[in-house]
């Protein structure tokens, strides 16, 4: 239901349950969050804490006309699984990690840029030592090109 109280939370008999699923995890809860209070929500694997408080924070989030970015935390995937398209539809860029499984990662490497700047580093050096062999001055040049066109990488 809807309240006229700014800041205050209210679910009303909520029942959900996934697209694909026969049964509902959660049936007719009711719970209010009053303005200024702070609510913990704590509970075994498959309680629901999920569905009731995580997934519907993301949906604020995503459709929220200020975009930020967000960290969530997901050991099951089943928030991904329920909210990447709606942030994927309001504009978010959807960037995975995961360590379990790590080819189901967008195989971020935050280390990536410090390497880069490592590697033309190198190849620069070895062109100076080597700045009168002209052969050896334009495969060095060509090398660094390729690793400047073909990561991304811009000085």
């Amino acid at each position: 239901g809807k309240t006229d109280e700014i800041g205050t939370v209210e679910f009303k008999n909520v029942s959900f349950k996934y697209p694909d699923a026969d049964e509902y995890l959660l049936k007719n809860i009711s719970f209010k969050a009053d303005k200024g209070e702070t609510i913990a929500f704590i509970g075994s694997t498959g309680s629901g804490k999920s569905v009731t408080a995580v997934i519907p924070e993301c949906s604020f989030i995503a459709t929220a006309k200020n975009k930020r970015s967000v960290f969530i935390a997901d050991p099951k995937g089943e928030i991904f699984s329920t909210t990447s398209k709606m942030f994927k539809d309001n504009g978010y860029k959807i960037l995975t990690l995961d360590f379990r499984n790590p080819s189901l990662s967008n195989h971020l490497n935050v280390l990536e840029p410090i390497i880069k700047e490592y590697e033309l580093f190198n190849e620069y050096d070895k062109l100076s030592i080597n700045e009168n062999n002209i052969e050896y001055k334009n495969k060095t040049t060509n090398k660094i090109k390729q690793l400047l066109y073909s990561r991304k990488f811009s000085l």
